[in-house]
């Protein structure tokens, strides 16, 4: 079985072709009620500043954990050491990496000077170049291969060795979300997107965060009224399509 995380679909629709190509079924590791995932052969996920989103680590260095198993991670452009990290995680909770690829999507950053969302070209096409490597994947994953293949990107070690740290300790978490009530529509979507349930509409049907925020950014990406916003560098920033398919 395929397991995902996904906040504003990529991993959602990687996970859902990949089932289609390789006849496999396909699960949200966020609907899983028991912390028990071994009978996950393969795991999609994003890369949250150069590594697995907080969330996912969590729940590998606590869940059930398969012998072996494939992992995809979806990018905006690049992984950093994800992959090394990952292999570390796992091998300590006694489970093999087999095979871990990176593939490029639409990206859905914005909370920095100097990130938003791709242009539509771009988002064309890497979804063309995202439907052919999936094909390439599915092939490997059926003769369960094991292969290492994903782009690091430029000075991977300090993206994910002093970079990531510094982001995760300064620049994560739910407190920054602000919602302005007077574009608020009320339509409950940033609620329903949630992958962790971290949203609730308060008495005054506002949405409020519960502090177990798991950084994906969808209900920025969902609002309808741009109503919500990380921080000041959100305010002007484009909205990522979100991938529901």
């Amino acid at each position: 079985m395929i397991g995902y995380f996904s906040g504003t679909g990529n991993s959602r629709w990687v996970a859902q072709r990949l089932g289609e190509l390789i006849g496999d079924k396909v699960f949200s590791i966020t609907s899983v009620d028991s912390p028990d995932i071994s009978h996950f052969s393969v795991l999609v996920f994003p890369i949250y500043a150069w590594g697995a989103p907080k969330w996912v680590k969590k729940v590998l260095e606590n869940a059930v954990l398969p012998k072996k198993i494939d992992v995809i991670l979806t990018c905006g452009d690049d992984i950093g050491m994800t992959d090394f990290t990952l292999r570390r995680l796992l091998l300590h909770r006694n489970c093999i990496l087999r095979s871990c690829h990176s593939i490029q999507m639409p990206n859905s950053y914005v909370a920095l000077p100097g990130f938003d969302v791709d242009s539509y070209e771009v988002v064309q096409q890497k979804k063309t170049n995202a439907e052919i490597r999936i094909q390439i994947i599915a092939e490997r994953l059926k003769k369960s291969q094991e292969i290492v293949d994903v782009v690091r990107g430029s000075i991977p070690r300090i993206k994910s060795y002093v970079l990531r740290p510094l982001f995760n300790k300064f620049l994560t978490g739910d407190k920054r979300f602000k919602v302005d009530e007077s574009l608020c529509i009320h339509c409950n979507k940033c609620v329903k997107i949630c992958p962790v349930q971290n949203i609730k509409m308060n008495a005054q049907n506002v949405p409020e965060w519960q502090h177990h925020c798991a950084d994906c950014s969808a209900c920025f990406h969902i609002c309808p009224s741009h109503a919500i916003n990380h921080n000041s560098f959100t305010k002007k920033k484009g909205q990522k399509e979100i991938l529901l398919y």
